[in-house]
């Protein structure tokens, strides 16, 4: 008992501070990234800092997990009988989707200043793309075989990708609550662009 309380006591630490990374990206931008900031936002120690991240870009990459775990929860908790091509909008629309877009937008804002931080995400990014072709292959049953369900796994996710990147050349990466209408906007037309096999495009 006394391990597996010590244990989720680590884990809430490094919760906390991936949310201090995060919040320190979000409030002043990833130049603002230091460990002795994350530390003294999560109110530990640099030391502790290090015991848990090797760098402030893993911490941030760190945030990548929740966001994508909060993600994989939210479409898990759609109903089987909708369709796969709704479900993300709808989602989108709900406020689990703009606490989701909000995070991308932030994260998205400070990888483009750090190569490494890109990197780390890319590896977080590719296991998701496996976990979503798995959920589609499970909603789709009969319907699709693995290689459709990987194709538009990677698809939806290159949408998700270039749309937060027209995002941040539209906005300079700057999160308010119209920015981040727009981020919402710019996925819902990538997603209709992608569902219409880029047969018509929009304006």
């Amino acid at each position: 008992m006394i391990a597996g309380l010590r244990e989720r006591k680590k884990e809430q630490t490094r919760a906390t501070l991936a949310d201090a990374a995060y919040a320190l990206v979000r409030e002043h931008g990833a130049a603002a990234l230091t460990a002795e900031a994350v530390a003294t936002r999560a109110g530990v120690s640099r030391r502790t800092f290090f015991n848990y991240f090797p760098s402030v870009e893993s911490a941030c990459a760190a945030s990548v997990e929740g966001v994508l775990a909060d993600l994989t929860a939210a479409l898990s908790a759609r109903p089987r009988e909708e369709s796969v091509w709704d479900t993300i909008p709808i989602m989108l629309g709900g406020p689990e989707g703009s606490a989701i877009l909000e995070r991308i937008a932030v994260l998205a804002a400070g990888r483009e200043d750090s190569p490494q931080m890109r990197h780390l995400a890319h590896d977080h990014v590719d296991a998701f793309v496996a976990w979503l072709t798995g959920w589609l292959r499970d909603r789709l049953g009969t319907e699709a075989d693995e290689l459709y369900a990987a194709a538009l796994a990677a698809a939806v996710v290159a949408v998700a990708e270039v749309s937060v990147l027209t995002w941040a050349d539209r906005t300079g990466g700057r999160v308010t609550p119209e920015t981040l209408e727009l981020h919402r906007t710019l996925l819902t037309r990538g997603l209709a662009l992608l569902r219409s096999g880029f047969e018509h495009p929009t304006p």
